[in-house]
C-alpha cells in the first residue's frame, strides 16, 4: 500500500487551512486597528482620558520633583565615621568652620559647603628596615666618639584635640604628614647623637635621652598641630668591628661578674655552714634542756596520775561499799514489805472467805472443778425433790449457805 499519495493529500489541506488562518488573522488585525481607531477619535475617548492624562503629568513633576529632593538631601548628608575628624568648609563666604565634628551624620548643600575628612587614628612614623615592616629607611647618626649608627625609632602621633580645622585652614590637610615626618627626623638624629657609644647599652641613658627627644619632637610638631605619643627605639645596627668589641666586651663584664657571683656564693656557702653549725649546737643544747624538763614534767605527772587513780580507788571503794549496804537494806525492806503484804493479803482472804460470799465463792470455786459425767436422782427417795422444784435442786446440789453441801451433812 503505498502512503505518498494521503501525505501530498494530508500537506495540500494543512497549507489551505494555514492560508484561511493567515488572512482570517489579517482581517481581524484590520478590523481591530480601524476599531482603535474609532475609539480614539471618539468624543468619549476625549472625556476619559482627559483627566486622567493631566493628573498623570502631575504624578509625573510631582514624582520628578521628589526624586530630585530626595537625591539633594542624601548627597547633602554626609557620614563621619568614629575614625575620622570632619571639618566643614563654607564656600559662601565664611570659610573653614572653626569647630572638629566627631562621629555622626552632617548635614551640607553640595556647592555650598565642603567636608574635609581628616584621620582620628594614631598614625606612626617609622624608621628601620624595610624587612621589618618599616615604611621609612633607618636613621643614620654618628656617636661623639665618631662610631657610625643605625637605629630604627618608631614614633606614634595624632591630630591634636580640635585642632583639626586649623590643619584645612592653613592649607596642610596633605601635607602635614611629610612635614612631621621630616621634623620628627630632624629631632631624632639631633637628640640621638647625644648618646655615645657606651651609653646605647645602658638603659637608663637610652631611656634619658629618649624621654628628651620626645619633649623636642611635641615642640617641633606644635607648629602642625600633633601631639605625639610616644618614642620608641626598637633596634640599633653598629658596625662589625665595634659588635666584636662590644661583644668581647659585654663576655668580660659577664666574667667579671660570674667571678664576683661565685665568690659571693662562696662566702655565702661559707657563711651558711657556720650558720648550720651554730644552729646545730644550740639544736643540741635546747633539745638537752627540753629533754630534762619534759622528763621532769612527766615525773610530775606521773606522780599525779597515781594519786588521782588511788583518789579515784578509795571512792570507788567507797561508793561501792555505800551503794552495796544501800542495796541491801532495800532489799531487806522490800522483802519485810512483800511478807507484810502477803500476811496481809492471806488475812484478808481467810476474813473473806469467812463471810457468805466467800464460802459462796469456795463452794463456786469447788463446783468448777467437779467434773460429773452422769447425776442420777432416785425418784422414789422422798427426800429428792422433784425435777420440777429448781430451789429444792439448787439447795441438794450446792447447799444452803448453812454448811449443808450435797450430801446432806457437814
Amino acid at each position: 500500500m503505498k502512503l505518498k499519495p494521503y501525505l501530498e493529500s494530508f500537506r495540500d489541506h494543512l497549507v489551505h487551512a494555514g492560508r484561511t488562518l493567515a488572512s482570517a488573522s489579517v482581517r481581524a488585525a484590520r478590523l481591530a486597528r480601524a476599531g482603535a481607531r474609532n475609539a480614539w477619535n471618539s468624543e468619549l475617548r476625549r472625556r476619559v482620558t482627559g483627566p486622567v492624562l493631566s493628573l498623570g503629568r502631575v504624578a509625573a513633576l510631582a514624582a520628578i520633583l521628589s526624586f530630585g529632593t530626595i537625591t539633594l538631601l542624601r548627597g547633602s548628608i554626609t557620614t563621619i565615621e568614629p575614625t575620622e575628624i570632619a571639618v566643614v568648609q563654607d564656600n559662601w563666604g565664611a570659610g573653614v568652620v572653626p569647630r572638629d565634628r566627631g562621629a555622626g551624620r552632617l548635614f551640607a548643600l553640595p556647592g555650598r559647603a565642603v567636608v574635609h575628612r581628616l584621620n582620628r587614628r594614631t598614625q606612626f612614623l617609622r624608621f628601620g628596615m624595610k624587612s621589618e615592616g618599616n615604611d621609612l629607611p633607618s636613621l643614620e647618626l654618628r656617636s661623639p666618639e665618631g662610631l657610625e649608627i643605625r637605629a630604627s625609632v618608631t614614633v606614634p602621633y595624632r591630630i591634636a584635640e580640635d585642632r583639626g580645622h586649623r590643619l584645612v585652614s592653613e592649607g596642610r590637610r596633605t601635607t602635614y604628614a611629610i612635614a612631621a615626618r621630616a621634623a620628627v627626623e630632624r629631632v631624632l638624629l639631633e637628640e640621638l647623637a647625644k648618646l655615645g657609644q657606651d651609653d646605647w647599652a645602658d638603659v637608663d641613658a637610652r631611656r634619658t635621652v629618649l624621654d628628651g627627644a620626645q619633649g623636642a619632637i611635641a615642640e617641633a610638631l606644635e607648629p602642625f598641630h600633633l601631639t605625639p605619643l610616644g618614642v620608641h627605639l626598637t633596634a640599633a645596627w653598629f658596625p662589625p668591628m665595634y659588635e666584636v668589641e662590644l661583644q668581647a666586651q659585654k663576655l668580660l663584664e659577664q666574667r667579671i661578674l660570674t667571678d664576683e657571683m661565685l665568690a659571693r656564693l662562696d662566702e655565702g656557702q661559707h657563711e651558711l655552714l657556720v650558720e648550720r653549725e651554730s644552729i646545730a649546737r644550740s639544736e643540741t643544747e635546747l633539745s638537752a634542756t627540753y629533754d630534762f624538763e619534759i622528763e621532769q614534767e612527766r615525773l610530775g605527772l606521773e606522780a599525779d596520775v597515781i594519786a588521782v587513780r588511788q583518789e579515784v580507788d578509795a571512792y570507788r571503794f567507797e561508793r561501792r561499799t555505800e551503794s552495796n549496804n544501800l542495796y541491801r537494806k532495800a532489799v531487806a525492806e522490800g522483802a519485810l514489805a512483800i511478807d507484810r503484804a502477803e500476811a496481809l493479803r492471806e488475812r484478808l482472804v481467810n476474813e473473806a472467805l469467812e463471810t457468805d460470799g466467800g464460802r459462796l465463792l469456795l463452794a463456786r470455786d469447788a463446783a468448777k472443778k467437779l467434773r460429773f459425767k452422769s447425776v442420777s436422782l432416785d425418784a422414789n427417795n422422798p427426800a429428792v425433790p422433784s425435777v420440777l422444784d429448781l430451789d429444792g435442786l439448787a439447795r441438794l446440789l450446792i447447799g444452803d449457805g448453812t454448811g449443808d453441801g450435797p450430801e446432806g451433812g457437814r
